[in-house]
């Protein structure tokens, strides 16, 4: 993982390279076109072209880079146009000023871009535990779904249920119930591995899809991790237990709906036959 991670890393340093490239050479074509047609027609609105597309894709310091490339570039067509000023300092006042409204637009299309990141990262994450939301969820397991049906490939899927956790609310509030929550989403997420994904599904339930685990290996790491949520629990003096269904499907299932209706079903099995177990099922299609 740590290869493939380096690796990606390199690629998106060569991609930001090889952007900055291309927004200094639209920099520097436009102001040859703009040094070309001197004082009777003003290209200067056309810089904001490469400084918005630096901003937008590359971040808020790559657009101030280019800012300042666009209003360098302005000053010296301005400059080389021979345009009589009365003012010796004047084109670089209006150098200045031009560089101020282009550092402000890249600011701020900057700004829109991240709060926009943002906003879709709250989308796709639970906002009390910080781990995939249900619609995370259902995206990225529809997209291994299809992937292991093209290539054959198994998977497993536990579904988690905190035993008794209305008590918890009843008895020490509901700070204790969310700190609660957050203990096992932190738990199950430091406990699994970098390609498996957890999420919150709604309330006190959780699901982690385990991408190519069989059976036996997916069971132990379900029973390791109930044990060592079990030991936070006794810890933090939190009476609850868990019901888990975990399923393993050796073809997968149509859809996402259908792959949580089946490890859903068997976690309400666990819990109708007495709590605190894991039901376990392997299904082929």
């Amino acid at each position: 993982m740590k290869i493939q991670s380096s690796i990606a890393g390199l690629i998106k340093s060569r991609s930001q390279v090889s952007r900055m490239f291309s927004y200094i050479a639209l920099v520097v074509l436009i102001g040859f076109v703009d040094f070309l047609t001197g004082i009777q027609v003003s290209v200067s609105t056309l810089y904001l072209i490469p400084i918005a597309m630096a901003a937008w894709f590359s971040g808020r310091m790559q657009g101030l880079m280019v800012s300042l490339l666009s209003a360098s570039a302005w000053l010296i067509a301005d400059l080389q146009e021979g345009r009589h000023y009365p003012m010796l300092a004047a084109p670089y006042w209006n150098a200045l000023v031009m560089l101020s409204i282009f550092l402000i637009v890249a600011f701020l299309l900057a700004k829109i871009k991240n709060l926009l990141q943002h906003e879709e990262s709250l989308a796709r994450e639970d906002y009390l535990t910080g781990i995939a939301n249900k619609r995370s969820f259902a995206e990225l397991t529809d997209f291994e779904i299809k992937r292991f049906a093209r290539y054959g490939h198994f998977f497993s899927v536990a579904y988690f249920d905190v035993d008794n956790f209305k008590q918890i609310n009843d008895r020490y509030g509901h700070n204790a119930g969310d700190e609660l929550l957050k203990t096992v989403a932190a738990g199950i997420k430091n406990k699994i591995r970098e390609t498996d994904l957890v999420a919150r599904l709604g309330g006190d339930e959780f699901a982690v899809f385990m991408p190519e685990t069989g059976t036996g290996d997916a069971e132990a790491v379900i029973s390791k991790l109930i044990q060592d949520l079990s030991w936070e629990m006794e810890k933090n003096k939190w009476p609850v237990t868990f019901s888990v269904g975990l399923v393993t499907f050796l073809t997968p299932p149509r859809t996402v709906d259908e792959m949580i209706a089946k490890t859903d079903r068997l976690m309400y099995s666990a819990k109708a036959s007495g709590k605190n177990m894991i039901k376990r099922e392997v299904l082929v299609n």
